[in-house]
């Protein structure tokens, strides 16, 4: 399998696991809109549309090798996305080797077994509270219009090619 066969797989089985009408997954999601300093952007994020669950927000960075997982450690680049999650893992395949001491604390390991995503190896991210935290009501009807808007088929809405 090649990366991007690869990434793409582990896309797919994160949107199995973390699908409507729980969660919202969203790929390549950009940490803010417009184009001056946002071109961040997160592989994948599940938002939990449940009150009950205080809409649990989770990040994901995608890794499908070594050298690429070890280069965003060293960089840093995923700190970035800690203000906008309750949790942060990486997600690897499970041939990926890595030592408990290369792994920060502020991040835990998902393994995709090659179909789905489990917890095999893992060290459970530790929650903390966004510091991009909404108000619940906030929070309720953001999350309502991006499940809505997973539930829509795709259609042409006038603007942009057809």
């Amino acid at each position: 399998m090649t990366t991007a066969e690869t990434t793409a797989a582990i896309a797919a089985a994160l949107q199995r696991r973390y699908k409507l009408p729980e969660w919202a997954l969203l790929t390549e999601l950009r940490l803010s809109t417009g184009y001056i300093g946002s071109e961040q952007r997160m592989d994948a994020v599940a938002f939990n549309c449940w009150p009950s669950k205080n809409f649990h927000r989770i990040g994901f960075e995608v890794k499908a090798s070594r050298a690429d997982l070890l280069r965003d450690l060293r960089t840093h680049k995923w700190r970035g996305y800690l203000p906008f999650v309750h949790q942060f893992y990486f997600v690897l395949p499970r041939d990926i080797k890595l030592t408990w001491d290369e792994l920060p604390p502020e991040a835990g390991v998902i393994r995709w077994n090659g179909e789905n995503v489990t917890m095999t190896m893992t060290q459970n991210a530790p929650e903390h509270e966004p510091e991009y935290a909404r108000e619940r009501s906030d929070m309720g009807f953001y999350l309502s219009v991006v499940r809505r808007a997973l539930q829509m088929p795709q259609q042409h809405n006038g603007y942009g090619p057809k």
